[in-house]
């Protein structure tokens, strides 16, 4: 480990060289996050979030019971001195059953069920990828994120990451939900009624999900829930029950 403030042999300085640091997150901010860190000098050790479950991660989760690996990938990538094998692993395949698959998600997958260890996995593929730091999940059970939403008439409860980044003003998070097998995108409503989810993502249109048909009364074809339409009020989330 070389010491604070030491300088590279291109003459620039590395603050952060032989630092201890840990980096706790997830997608696009952890991912800038741990390159100006490399950059800077540190090796990294980055907790990442496990619970998103929609595109590739989502259908692995699903399909395996695994638990998310696409924010781990990100990581990796983020962490990689190889970057032309970082580049390879962010390729997202366009046809065929691997349709939104990122390779690096599948390259996780391979070598997490060949080492029978998530971490184990992980930091296989951080020596191929030559990272200076490590990438560990938060948690190796299949987890859920909750969140109470305020609604216009009512407060309703949504289940999964994926439902929650697309809804609106989050209320609060309640809990973590660790139910072995729980499938993603589920909706709660006040009684506890549930629905699946009504309108697709951006990652739900790159696997081809189409948008269920309009309800009676909708004005166009393919419109979006009625609760899902017209401006927010102010400190709300613009959400009306499930199910109503």
């Amino acid at each position: 480990m070389g010491s604070a403030g030491a300088t590279s042999g291109a003459g620039a300085t590395r603050p952060l060289a032989g630092a201890r640091v840990v980096a706790i997150g997830g997608g696009h901010g952890l991912d800038c996050s741990l390159r100006a860190l490399r950059q800077l000098g540190a090796a990294p050790t980055a907790v990442v979030t496990a619970a998103d479950d929609g595109g590739s991660s989502g259908r692995l989760r699903r399909d395996l019971g695994i638990i998310a690996l696409g924010d781990a990938r990100m990581a990796l990538c983020a962490l990689a001195q190889r970057g032309d094998l970082a580049a390879l692993l962010h390729h997202r395949f366009g046809r065929g059953e691997l349709t939104g698959h990122a390779l690096g998600n599948l390259a996780i997958v391979a070598a997490v069920e060949r080492d029978a260890d998530v971490v184990a996995g992980l930091d296989a593929l951080a020596a191929v990828l030559e990272c200076q730091g490590r990438a560990l999940p938060a948690t190796d059970q299949s987890v859920q994120l909750k969140a109470r939403i305020a609604g216009r008439q009512v407060d309703m409860e949504i289940v999964g990451l994926n439902d929650i980044a697309d809804v609106g003003t989050l209320a609060h998070l309640l809990r973590f939900d660790t139910r072995a097998g729980s499938g993603g995108g589920r909706r709660v409503g006040p009684h506890g009624a549930c629905a699946q989810r009504q309108h697709p993502t951006r990652r739900d249109r790159r696997f081809g999900r189409r948008r269920p048909p309009a309800r009676p009364g909708d004005p166009r074809p393919g419109a979006a829930p009625r609760w899902r339409r017209g401006p927010p009020r102010a400190g709300a989330g613009g959400c009306r029950a499930a199910g109503r």
